[in-house]
């Protein structure tokens, strides 16, 4: 049975570090639908990942099941009156186990359906409450 879910605000060039190392697996799982190869170092480009830690306006957060690492969230609109998750990753062993889908947060998640494109039916809104509220 998986922890509790939580988020941490990515603040730290640590856990920026963290983050390109998720950003891997993540673009892996999305290459199925993108049809995105890894360079010549065997690296996915980092795409838009350097704009959440640089704009004002947007920001990340780690994702953990109990004390586990178990993925990242990355937000957009922060000054606007919806905030919406940008990109979304939760590593496999904790996918199926709710990671993600319970508070601790509010952001309007939109999945790719089989063809690779954003779902509207798949979309469903998340609370936030605790140390994952927004950052100031």
């Amino acid at each position: 049975m998986p922890g509790s879910t939580s988020l941490r605000l990515i603040a730290t060039r640590q856990q920026r570090h963290i983050v390109s190392r998720l950003w891997q697996l993540y673009c892996h799982d999305l290459s199925e639908f993108r049809g995105s190869m890894p360079d010549s170092e065997g690296l996915y480009q980092p795409g838009r990942l350097p704009t959440f830690f640089e704009d004002p306006d947007r920001c990340g957060y780690l994702i953990y099941s109990g004390k586990a690492l178990a993925g990242f969230a990355l937000i957009r609109g922060l000054s606007q009156e919806l905030t919406v998750v940008g990109e979304f990753f939760v590593v496999r062993a904790a996918r199926r186990q709710r990671v993600g889908h319970e508070p601790p947060w509010s952001f309007c998640v939109s999945t790719l359906d089989a063809g690779g494109s954003p779902s509207r039916r798949k979309t469903r809104v998340l609370r936030v409450s605790g140390d994952a509220s927004r950052p100031t």
